[in-house]
């Protein structure tokens, strides 16, 4: 997840952390890349509450061949 500071500046400062742990990968899929990762598909979203708090939805439908 990012968060990115002053977008209109030349050299805006861009934050970004890691939403899982690294042996939890959110894709391990070979079509990773410039292409559609995995099952991701549209849906991704951020909604903030009431305390400020980033919370993260995703739909990750693992397609089997």
């Amino acid at each position: 997840m990012s968060i990115m500071t002053d977008a209109f500046a030349e050299n805006p400062l861009i934050t970004t952390v890691a939403v899982n742990s690294l042996d939890d990968p959110l894709d391990i899929t070979d079509d990773c890349g410039n292409v559609r990762c995995g099952g991701f598909e549209d849906f991704i979203d951020v909604e903030i509450d009431d305390e400020v708090r980033p919370w993260i939805a995703l739909a990750h439908n693992t397609k089997v061949s």
